[in-house]
């Protein structure tokens, strides 16, 4: 008979309760080729626009603010498509994001506009 207060993995994480099943397995495979890609994408889109943009003729700090850009960019649609491959609903963490994006916006809008204007210059 199990203890009712005993800290097992089922009662901890429900999912755990359950042995892995092939199509789990596969999945999780995915996810991490989803990672594994993410990883090289984003290495090789961002130096490759850091490049352009100096032999461009862009200042090297435009350049960099623009290839980290890219970085996120494709850091946040890898993490995506992995949070979506292991079962995770978008829509919820799609409202989140856009909530913290518009709370993040409004506190920091002297700081976005000296960016622009800084950029802009």
């Amino acid at each position: 008979m199990e203890e009712v207060g005993a800290l097992t993995p089922g009662n901890m994480f429900p999912a755990l309760a359950y042995p892995l099943t092939r199509d789990d397995l596969k999945h999780i495979g995915v996810a991490l080729g989803f990672l594994i890609a993410t990883v090289i994408v984003s290495r090789f889109l961002s130096s490759r626009l850091r490049a352009a943009l100096v032999a461009g003729g862009f200042q090297a700090n435009v350049a960099i603010l623009l290839a980290r850009t890219l970085w996120v960019a494709v850091w946040t649609v890898g993490l995506l498509l992995v949070f979506y491959q292991l079962g995770g609903g978008l829509t919820p963490l799609t409202a989140f994001v856009g909530i913290v994006g518009l709370a993040a916006t409004l506190s920091l809008q002297q700081v976005l506009q000296n960016l622009v204007a800084g950029v802009y210059l």
